[in-house]
């Protein structure tokens, strides 16, 4: 029904605003120390998070895995978008390098008549493009050009768009909080063998900004994960744009970041075809 999809719709768009604000934490405190330390810290708090929730809760019987070859393989697809992504760092802007992974939907879209069987017609291809030009305007990437690095952020996006494909396959059998803690495991797992050749200590102030960052990283990708259950994959997938609007928010709001002519109209774009795709679904029940 409907109200099914407008509640994947919010829950999408609530998940992007809390990820953004884990981000914005991560970046706070990444500048003391390597990536791969806070990868491994936010994920293994996580983690315990869930041991928690688990043995309390006594939920054991959702914490069921019934296809463990589908979970391992969304857990790699997660790590290999997330290492492609703070690689390609290393030789582009930060603006640049989140740009081209905003072809995810474009992705989603493409992939989704084929492995989910849904349907795109040519109005959702409309929207889904309108809102990557307003991302490509708000972004603004440097004319220098583009090389080789760009197929960094791209692979990115690849393997987070066949983890959103798979995640819509899966959902129908597996849990949720399964999915994300396999994911995270395979995440800290990778992530400390490759913060094994030194660790620094945690400040008191740090360890608490990792442990709020990882509440709204964990809970956002539960949310993510029952999004996929409400709705329809090529429905959820757009709406990642959001999070340019909320990075563009935390911006003004901690930095006093003023949004310029370009901001502004790429931000009319995406919530343009925000609310059209929102529109076209909360009517069609389909």
């Amino acid at each position: 029904g409907s109200h099914h999809v407008v509640r994947g719709i919010v829950y999408s768009l609530i998940a992007w605003f809390l990820i953004t604000i884990s981000d914005t934490i991560i970046k706070w405190i990444r500048s003391e120390y390597p990536a791969s330390q806070i990868l491994c810290a936010r994920g293994a708090i996580f983690l315990l998070m869930v041991v928690f929730v688990v043995a309390v809760t006594g939920k054991n019987s959702n914490f069921r895995m019934r296809s463990p070859r589908a979970h391992l393989t969304r857990g790699i697809l997660s790590l290999g978008s997330a290492l492609l992504f703070v690689i390609s760092l290393k030789y582009l802007p930060l603006a640049d390098a989140m740009t081209i992974t905003f072809a995810t939907p474009l992705f989603v879209t493409a992939m989704a008549p084929y492995f989910l069987r849904e349907t795109v017609r040519w109005r959702r291809w409309i929207a889904v493009l309108l809102g990557f030009i307003g991302v490509v305007l708000m972004m603004k990437p440097g004319t220098e050009a583009i090389r080789w690095y760009a197929l960094l952020p791209l692979g990115a996006a690849l393997c987070e768009s066949l983890r959103d494909v798979l995640t819509r396959k899966m959902v129908f059998s597996e849990s949720s909080l399964v999915m994300v803690a396999v994911s995270t495991a395979v995440i800290v797992l990778l992530s400390a063998t490759s913060s094994i050749s030194g660790w620094f200590a945690f400040t008191p102030t740090d360890i608490g900004l990792l442990i709020f960052s990882s509440i709204l990283f964990g809970t956002a990708h539960v949310l993510f994960v029952e999004a996929f259950r409400a709705a329809q994959a090529v429905v959820i997938a757009p709406f990642r744009y959001s999070a340019v609007l909320w990075a563009g928010l935390v911006g003004f709001f901690l930095w006093g970041d003023i949004p310029n002519r370009w901001m502004l109209g790429g931000c009319l774009l995406v919530v343009g075809s925000g609310l059209y795709i929102f529109y076209r679904e909360s009517k069609q029940t389909s």
